[in-house]
């Protein structure tokens, strides 16, 4: 299903970008999405509650199975596992529309994945940008229903952690969004950012 092009065509005008490498932008992503994390938290132990009113927040639970230097070293293992999975669903939807391998990268700050060169509908690049966000979220939800108790806490941290990551992807959505409302627009994302064009 390729809908991405090479080619920019007559989408010359750039009306807006983005680029984590900016140090001024690192700063407020990372304290725009501190305050998101918070919020994401209380609407996952909301909906946490409704779906398994049995279970009760307790730190301490996470210790229960395995002794604390392996709790921290099964949370550092999870924080990895989180930001893979963000990334290959970005991944699987970039391949699905362009129909070449994207490309995932590491740093410090931030993890990316992109299709360098290509350009993408408002469609596609809506679709691409939030699918990490909304279909782990779902399927998450729907897995805190069968996971035993005892697991509750470490899922929870897996979502938190893909939730509270996406503040840079949602930001990204709104402008798309805001900005297709007046333009025909073609986007591309080079990993550290995207650009978004218009005629």
């Amino acid at each position: 299903m390729r809908t991405a092009t090479r080619e920019q065509g007559n989408y010359g005008r750039k009306i807006w970008s983005i680029d984590a490498k900016n140090r001024l932008t690192i700063i407020i992503l990372q304290v725009v999405g501190l305050i998101w994390a918070f919020i994401f938290g209380y609407f996952l132990y909301i909906v946490t509650k409704v779906i398994r009113p049995e279970w009760h927040w307790n730190i301490y639970d996470v210790f229960l199975l395995f002794n604390e230097w392996l709790v921290i070293v099964i949370f550092i293992a999870i924080g990895f596992l989180s930001v893979w999975l963000h990334e290959i669903t970005h991944g699987i939807f970039f391949l699905l529309f362009t129909g070449k391998k994207p490309k995932i990268a590491f740093s410090v700050f931030y993890a990316s994945c992109a299709a360098p060169g290509w350009y993408l509908s408002t469609g596609s690049y809506l679709i691409t940008t939030l699918a990490p966000f909304i279909l782990l979220t779902i399927f998450g939800i729907i897995a805190l229903k069968f996971v035993p108790l005892i697991f509750i806490p470490y899922l929870l941290f897996v979502l938190l952690l893909n939730g509270g990551g996406s503040i840079g992807d949602i930001w990204v959505a709104i402008k798309t969004f805001w900005y297709s409302r007046r333009y025909n627009l073609m986007i591309t994302d080079w990993g550290s950012g995207c650009a978004i064009y218009t005629k």
